[in-house]
């Protein structure tokens, strides 16, 4: 698959849906207009799933202590085509076949990517409790592409308050580089390259993640970073930097043309011939022209467009916007612009806005590739969409790829479907299959769907220390295999046979409740694991349990299904399964959008869910599920397999609050009827946002929900978001097809013991509101006097009632 980095931007109809989140796939851009900014996700799409999205519209530090919110504007949109996969040559969705005069579509250069710092430091303690290791604070890279809002025009020098530290004597100077701390942030000056200019600037040093002693059983234990480039940057503006602001965006502008393009302009074609295409290409790609020519509209349609032209265009110029008032006002605007380009002199293009200056102030810039970069009605350069210095994303990418891959590559991009499927590694090499030679010893071959090979690291891939290792690759359909594989990881593992990763694919495709085979295999898998993959067919996770107490540097959990809902149901999965995972690869997600069905796409599976088993639940003791929850919802929630659907927020590491998280909870393998007990919040950090869920799952009794009624007034069930309208609405799922509920054993409820009712009937499925019967039992006579005093439809529960319900 072709990599490329594509930025989406989103149209009217994309904003009045659910935003599409945390953390978008490869890089940031920010879209502006009008002196706002937003932050929108790129290609692949990762939050597509279940309709949900994240606005994750950045808010800057303008000042050391204090932040902004940033108003969200809808972004120009320029046509962007679809990626299709080598797996097979589907049809792309926008191909027009009803011309043959298409323009050719502008490749997208992709954006240079700076290696990531090396972070991966063993996280810093709060005081007061468990001291950590040593942190070893992590390097500032060389810029590239992230920030956001409306850009700071105050005219006083952002540098300042620093002691003019970035004075004209130095001001290009490599060695003027310095730390300064005001006791809460550092922030770090250095030299770097923009627009072929050497520039100071200052950034937020990185800081590591604040832990806390009591976490110490479910925090990862090799540790993880999310941030691994600043996260405000000030750039000082020099005229120097200007210019190379002009010049790059006069590049930019100027290549928005193919040569097809061109030749209507020059008046090879002709008006006529522009005519036509505009009409053809509406049809597969819409206003594609209408985007080219708005580029230039607001200086086009101004008089002083004549400051701009050659003398020959100077000369026509009356005649120029003369054009016949009998054409229709399109076709008259489009021959004018025509002729305007034929006689326009790039070379005039001097000045880039003063918002690109301000932007330019916050690492905000204009890429010489950039498609939306426009002139004003001054003459002036602008866009509608920069570049940070910094990129946030591309910048986590590459340092996962390059440093928690056992079989490493230095790049930005994830596998492509094709890649998963085959087990393709860029920059390694699979060497022949060696089952029946080599391993001719543990008596298996590829008609049990097992074969053994060797990934051999390219001369070029510099990437990791490993160099070379060897690979158990099982198909999961075929039967005969699958019933050796337990025995031939224990025989691999006896013979301390060197095994780099398992691979396990169509797992769930025959028997989707196999757990016990699988379960199995997972036990038998060494104590220390570098690569487990695993290509889900099937929605039951159960078996990953066992995974609990090993030791895996990578866990691939994929599928060529849905990615986001299974059987119907989001995926679910227990964190425990995931306590000894150093890093669960959520780099491959390929959105199916864009690919004609039966096409197979592979991608990286979205938890929007968490399950419990009722072995977590001991003797009624809840700790177990706490701390289950305290790792998905805030320890371990800057990583993304604990993000949901939605992404990550601005400061995944040190606002977790901000991040999102998976939005159900299963609790129906559990015998738990209600919240009561569980905590849904940061105990060890206050100010991080409660947790709010879409949906819960409890297990049914027949047709009825069986809930003792002391529990009540501590259920919790106002967890659920019940102020978002939706869709999805929140609500209460039950295992079984319920229609009533029943209040077991003694004891009253009070008044959030009704709101706890109420919660329940309003949002539990198939329950109809005050009109749901409620059972008590029959030595329960104050609650049913209680239930009858506030209306509710209140029957008595005896074995005859019951037999006769039943």
């Amino acid at each position: 698959m072709k990599r490329k980095n594509r930025t989406l931007l989103l149209s009217s109809i994309l904003t009045s849906m659910p935003l599409l989140a945390a953390s978008g796939y490869f890089g940031l851009k920010y879209s502006s207009g009008d002196g706002n900014l937003n932050i929108f996700k790129e290609n692949n799409d990762k939050l597509q799933s279940n309709g949900r999205s994240q606005n994750n519209t950045r808010n800057y530090i303008s000042d050391f202590n204090f932040e902004n919110e940033v108003p969200k504007i809808e972004p120009k949109k320029d046509p962007i085509p679809l990626e299709i996969p080598k797996t097979e040559k589907p049809i792309n969705i926008n191909e027009n076949k009803l011309s043959p005069f298409i323009p050719k579509k502008e490749k997208d250069k992709p954006q240079k990517i700076i290696k990531a710092p090396n972070i991966d430091v063993k996280p810093q303690v709060i005081p007061n409790l468990k001291p950590s290791e040593n942190i070893t604070t992590p390097s500032i890279p060389s810029p590239n592409p992230v920030p956001s809002h409306t850009p700071n025009t105050s005219s006083s020098s952002i540098f300042d308050s620093f002691k003019n530290l970035f004075s004209s004597s130095n001001s290009n100077s490599s060695s003027n580089s310095y730390r300064f701390s005001n006791g809460t942030k550092t922030r770090v000056g250095k030299t770097v390259e923009l627009h072929g200019v050497n520039v100071n600037i200052e950034v937020d040093e990185i800081r590591p993640r604040d832990t806390f002693s009591d976490d110490d059983d479910i925090k990862n234990w090799k540790g993880y970073i999310a941030e691994v480039v600043p996260s405000s940057v000030r750039v000082q503006v020099t005229d120097e930097l200007i210019k190379g602001a002009v010049k790059d965006a006069t590049t930019a502008i100027q290549t928005k043309f193919a040569e097809e393009d061109k030749k209507i302009f020059n008046g090879t074609d002709g008006y006529g011939e522009i005519a036509n295409r505009v009409k053809q290409i509406q049809l597969n790609w819409a206003n594609y022209y209408e985007n080219k020519f708005e580029k230039y509209e607001k200086l086009f349609m101004s008089n002083n467009v004549q400051n701009f032209l050659t003398e020959e265009g100077k000369a026509k110029y009356s005649s120029i916007v003369s054009i016949e008032a009998a054409k229709t006002s399109q076709d008259k605007k489009i021959e004018r612009f025509i002729e305007l380009f034929n006689v326009f002199d790039y070379s005039k293009l001097s000045a880039v806005s003063q918002r690109v200056k301000d932007f330019l102030k916050e690492g905000l810039y204009i890429e010489k590739a950039e498609r939306n970069v426009y002139v004003n009605e001054n003459g002036e350069l602008d866009s509608y969409a920069f570049t940070p210095l910094y990129n946030s994303v591309t910048g986590r990418m590459t340092r996962d790829n390059s440093e928690k891959r056992p079989f490493a590559f230095n790049e930005t991009w994830p596998i492509s479907p094709e890649g998963i499927l085959n087990n393709d590694t860029p920059g390694w090499t699979k060497s022949e299959d060696l089952t029946t030679s080599q391993f001719k010893e543990f008596g298996v071959s590829s008609t049990d769907g097992i074969k053994i090979y060797k990934k051999i690291k390219n001369a070029e891939n510099k990437a990791g220390k490993l160099s070379e290792g060897y690979v158990i690759d099982i198909d999961a359909s075929n039967s005969s295999g699958l019933a050796k594989t337990a025995k031939l990881i224990k025989d691999l593992t006896d013979k301390k046979k060197v095994i780099t990763q398992y691979r396990i694919s169509n797992v769930g495709l025959t028997n989707n409740n196999n757990d016990a085979t699988f379960s199995e295999i997972m036990k038998a898998l060494p104590d220390t694991v570098p690569q487990l993959t695993l290509i889900l067919e099937g929605s039951n996770t159960k078996f990953l349990k066992h995974l609990e107490k090993k030791k895996i540097d990578q866990l691939d959990l994929f599928t060529t299904k849905n990615n986001g809902v299974i059987d119907g149901k989001s995926w679910s999965i227990n964190p425990w399964a995931l306590k000894g995972v150093a890093w669960v690869n959520t780099n491959d997600y390929n959105s199916g959008i864009g690919y004609i069905p039966g096409v197979t796409v592979a991608s990286r599976i979205v938890f929007d869910s968490l399950y419990f088993d009722q072995e977590d639940v001991k003797d009624n003791n809840l700790e177990r599920i706490n701390k289950g929850l305290r790792m998905a919802y805030y320890v371990r929630n800057n990583e993304g397999i604990f993000q949901g659907s939605f992404g990550n927020g601005l400061r995944p590491d040190h606002d977790e609050g901000n991040n999102s998280y998976p939005v159900e909870l299963d609790l129906s393998r559990t015998d738990l009827k209600t919240l009561k007990g569980l905590i849904f919040y940061d105990k060890n950090k206050p100010n991080n946002k409660h947790r709010k869920l879409l949906k819960l799952t409890f297990k049914g009794s027949g047709d009825k929900f069986e809930v003792p009624a002391a529990d009540l007034d501590q259920a919790q069930y106002d967890v659920l978001d019940l102020v978002s309208p939706g869709p999805p609405r929140a609500r209460i799922d039950f295992s079984t097809s319920v229609n009533s509920i029943k209040l077991t054993g003694a004891g009253n409820i009070s008044g959030d013991g009704f709101k706890n009712l109420n919660i329940l009937l309003e949002r539990g499925s198939g329950l109809n509101g005050n009109q749901t019967t409620i059972y008590v039992d029959s030595s329960n006579t104050q609650l049913k006097e209680t239930l009858k005093s506030r209306g509710f439809k209140v029957e008595v529960s005896s074995a005859a009632t019951e037999q006769k319900l039943n």
